[in-house]
């Protein structure tokens, strides 16, 4: 299976991450240095660059130079008066491109899993905001994964409003071979984005390892929610915690079973294909598109294996 650099004509980059932050208020200043340069953007208020702005790092870099990029950025705004109303974001490109497809899978469905959490964190002005929608507020982003699970070459042309305005916009795969992540509210504090860059990182490492959604789900279905919580999150997993976590994570796994379960019903099709072999009835039946959803909680609860 090809990685997706390969399948974009593209040389891998070295850099993992990607950080666009938006601002408004006054006395910013535009910047300029290996790190970063502005931008203006017609969608923020006031004048640029003294009063709107956008701050883009030029290329992807290592995680271990986030924390020196935003301490270069804020030392460079320390006379502005941010004002990070409702239309600023802080947007963050995680590489993808040394992934294949079924890895990239792994990502977006676990990401979907934990989706609720995640804007939690991000602000109460960030839920349900139609620049960056959720799974439970535009369900039919599953139809776009499904066509990268039918056919990876489907990652080489992703485009169009209707997925770039999502938490996890996938038109990016396409454009720049990353995932964008747009939900993390307007801010210029590196105690806020630090932790946000950190938890995708750990998901995408943990997809790396899992290699396809159909491991995930198991993964997930195998030890109760807080054991795996843990795990996954790590030391961060105090920062994103609050009171009905579960319950919003038991709606993302709702949400997005059917990713597992039908690139699970294609993969045993292809592999019938690829053999010149009918189909196998047990195989199909074994990998349905609808699941009893309550069943899954029950015997992940009960710690039970399946």
């Amino acid at each position: 299976m090809k990685k997706l650099h390969e399948l974009l004509g593209t040389n891998p980059q070295r850099g993992l991450i990607g950080l666009e932050i938006e601002a408004e208020g006054d006395n910013m200043r535009g910047h300029r240095s290996d790190f970063w340069h502005t931008e203006d953007d017609g969608s923020l208020r006031g004048e640029f660059p003294n009063s709107r702005a956008e701050f883009v790092l030029n290329a992807p870099i290592l995680a271990k130079d986030v924390p020196v990029a935003l301490d270069e950025l804020i030392a460079s705004q320390k006379d502005a008066e941010f004002d990070f109303s409702f239309r600023t974001s802080v947007h963050v490109h995680v590489n993808c491109d040394t992934m294949n497809r079924d890895e990239i899978l792994a990502f977006i469905y676990l990401y979907f899993v934990y989706e609720n959490v995640l804007m939690h964190y991000c602000g109460e002005g960030r839920q349900a905001n139609r620049f960056c929608l959720r799974l439970r507020d535009a369900e039919y982003q599953i139809e776009t994964v499904m066509k990268i699970a039918s056919n990876e070459r489907y990652l080489m042309d992703l485009n169009g409003d209707a997925i770039r305005y999502a938490s996890m916009n996938l038109a990016s795969l396409s454009r720049y071979g990353s995932v964008e992540f747009r939900g993390l509210r307007g801010n210029m504090d590196k105690e806020v984005i630090l932790p946000w860059v950190g938890i995708l990182i750990a998901l995408r490492k943990k997809a790396i390892e899992l290699r396809n959604p159909m491991a995930v789900h198991e993964y997930l279905a195998s030890k109760p929610f807080e054991e795996i919580y843990n795990e996954v999150f790590g030391k961060y997993a105090e920062v994103f915690r609050y009171e009905g976590m579960e319950r919003d994570y038991n709606e993302g796994i709702s949400l997005s079973l059917q990713i597992p379960f039908e690139w699970k019903r294609l993969n045993v099709r292809k592999r019938a294909t690829n053999q010149k072999v009918g189909l196998n009835y047990a195989d199909l039946v074994n990998a349905p598109v609808q699941v009893d959803f309550g069943a899954m909680i029950r015997a992940r609860n009960n710690n039970v294996q399946f």
